[in-house]
């Protein structure tokens, strides 16, 4: 994975980009140079989604069917572990009422909505000042905080104060031209993977 300025434009750079990147791991290039390639090399530029609708009457859509945010933090464990959890609260709650009509689904849809904005939010965090994670993730005011992040703790209607807290950074360094960090401010953000709904 690379940026996309990075990225040799053409297709025999880009193979000869991918082993000068591998050789800098020597046990790995030695051990890919013994394998047998099964498929031409490919790029993926953009391999997130979101669907408009997770749920209807008689339906859901919990894990990668229904979403897939960013592979860096294994978001979509978080996401389908918990809509898992959170559909099947649903599922028999609707099955007491016998009334498995979209309506019976909102709790499921509306939590899953606000973690995946917290997933969103925190990875777009990383992307455009990713030094501030590690700044974050080293600081005993924080550390616990960013961990429960990192866990999947992002199912609550709030955003966690954790968030607020890298949101004013970022927002301070991008108005600080003259900031440490500013140098450091990436133009690579997930904003594309923002659901449309």
């Amino acid at each position: 994975m690379t940026q996309k300025q990075h990225f040799p434009k053409t297709r025999e750079e880009r193979e000869q980009w991918f082993w000068d990147t591998i050789k800098t791991r020597p046990d790995l290039y030695e051990r890919l140079q013994k394998a047998e390639r099964c498929q031409p090399f490919r790029e993926e530029g953009d391999y997130s989604y979101a669907m408009k609708q997770v749920c209807g009457d008689r339906w859901a859509l919990v894990g990668d069917a229904g979403r897939f945010v960013d592979p860096i933090f294994s978001s979509g464990v978080s996401i389908a572990m918990n809509g898992a959890r959170l559909i099947q609260a649903d599922i028999r709650a609707a099955a007491e009422k016998g009334d498995y009509g979209k309506s019976s689904f909102e709790t499921f849809e509306r939590t899953l909505r606000w973690g995946t904005r917290n997933w969103y939010d925190f990875i777009t965090l990383y992307y455009r000042l990713n030094v501030l994670f590690t700044m974050f993730i080293q600081d005993k005011r924080y550390r616990l905080d960013v961990l429960k992040l990192l866990q999947g703790e992002v199912y609550d209607e709030e955003t966690p104060a954790v968030l607020v807290r890298m949101k004013e950074i970022v927002t301070a360094v991008e108005q600080n031209p003259n900031h440490v960090w500013h140098k450091l401010l990436g133009d690579l953000t997930c904003t594309t993977f923002k659901p449309s709904f």
